[in-house]
């Protein structure tokens, strides 16, 4: 050829990023497929719920999933949008709804199943979200680092969520919708700020703490310096944040609320180290503080670790939560407020903890003994949690199977007149099930 005709030539077409090629000529979806066993903590845990899982409603999906649909089919079609978001006690539930509502005009009835599945494959997005983050922060021994995050996400003391369809549904959507946020936020590719945008909506609306992970996505786009972004999540949180108060009307019972710090910094640090066990918990949460202090991926000159930015924010927004949950629950006696709902927060703590050392040893001789045996306790955590967390699934599928309706014991008749008219709507007969 020519140099004429080489200058005339047209440059190659860029190669989508989907289609790029990984160091030795691999594809990235070959890169996942030799990677799969990154999995296996997700495997071991839908094993565990589909062995205990049951097609009937426990405590809240009474209300939250059968009395919501109920009232859905029969109000005036000008009243629906109000439903999808009506307060559920002191909460909007707007993504959980809005997935009940789905799936039954999809499925024509209600199969709470296929709904303590739907609400797990939440995690699922949680856990590929958070892989894709550690594969830029950690490039080289990203795959290790994903399976030990994944065993603290996958843990089996999150049997409440896991067993339980409106409380996996909820506390699970609203970290899932945060995260999404984040992953399309923290693209340089401007045509990712509109889902960004949408899920940060849908999050305000999907849990009292939607509203921390709104603000805590306006931090992360100042921190990234990227004016676009930052008008978008801004805006976003001025707006729909004061409209989440409209019509809301505090919970009646407010007995479980609390101002007192000897019984919000105990119940606090219970929280923090709550991925180790509630006997040591306390003890564990000031560790798990001094952890996080030493290995915050910040210069002597402040700045952020190149790719940490994501995980500082995960961090934020898990401590806020959990003082949240601290001033609103620790009113009551310490271990009856300690509910399983509420670990996926020390867990995903425990999670970024292991991230934050991973990145903080990157490149230095000791790396592999700390990792090896952080990972030993890790894993032993697991162990633990395994046992503990199996006895909750089996408490619960025995009180289900044998509890003519698994609610409160003064609000059974409630119970009872919403299963009968869900049975009448054709939505879901409790009495096939039994």
């Amino acid at each position: 050829m020519s140099k004429a005709t080489a200058a005339k030539a047209k440059p190659a077409p860029a190669i989508p990023l989907a289609e790029t090629k990984e160091a030795g000529g691999h594809s990235k979806y070959y890169e996942w497929l030799i990677n799969s066993w990154i999995f296996i903590p997700v495997l071991v845990y839908f094993k565990m719920v589909n062995q205990y899982a049951l097609n009937l409603p426990i405590g809240d999906d009474y209300n939250a999933v059968l009395q919501f649909l109920n009232n859905f089919k029969t109000a005036a079609f000008s009243d629906k949008f109000g439903l999808l978001l009506q307060q559920h006690n002191e909460h909007r539930i707007l993504s959980s709804r809005f997935i009940f509502l789905l799936y039954n005009t999809i499925a024509g009835n209600i199969n709470f199943i296929n709904l303590i599945f739907i609400a797990n494959l939440q995690l699922v997005i949680i856990f590929i979200a958070a892989i894709l983050f550690i594969k830029k922060a950690i490039p080289k021994y990203w795959n290790i680092t994903a399976l030990m995050v994944g065993f603290c996400i996958f843990d089996m003391n999150n049997y409440d969520n896991a067993d339980f369809a409106m409380c996996g549904m909820q506390n699970y959507g609203v970290i899932m919708l945060f995260m999404l946020s984040l992953l399309f936020y923290s693209y340089d590719n401007r045509k990712y700020i509109i889902p960004a945008i949408l899920c940060q909506i849908i999050c305000i609306y999907s849990s009292g703490n939607g509203m921390i992970a709104a603000f805590v996505l306006v931090l992360f786009t100042v921190f990234i310096r990227d004016r676009k972004r930052i008008i978008s999540s801004v805006v976003t949180f001025l707006i729909f944040t004061p409209l989440y108060f409209i019509h809301y009307t505090k919970a009646a019972d407010q007995s479980t609320y609390s101002n007192d710090l000897s019984k919000i910094v105990p119940f606090y640090l219970h929280l923090a180290g709550g991925h180790f066990g509630y006997e040591i918990g306390v003890v564990a949460g000031v560790l798990m503080f001094i952890v996080l202090a030493l290995v915050l991926p910040i210069s002597k000159k402040n700045h952020i670790k190149e790719n940490a930015l994501p995980f500082l924010s995960i961090l934020v927004f898990i401590l806020v939560s959990n003082a949240v949950v601290s001033v609103f629950r620790s009113n009551v006696k310490m271990l009856d407020s300690y509910s399983s709902r509420y670990l996926i927060y020390p867990n995903m703590l425990a999670a970024i903890a292991f991230v934050l050392i991973m990145i903080k040893i990157d490149g230095y001789k000791f790396k592999w003994p700390v990792t090896i045996g952080v990972s030993l306790l890790f894993l032993y955590t697991y162990s633990q949690n395994y046992t503990y967390g199996e006895a909750g699934f089996e408490r619960y599928q025995y009180r289900t199977q044998n509890q003519e309706y698994y609610f409160p014991a003064e609000r059974v008749g409630e119970a009872r007149d919403i299963a009968n008219k869900s049975c009448q709507l054709g939505i879901y007969c409790i009495q096939n099930e039994r």
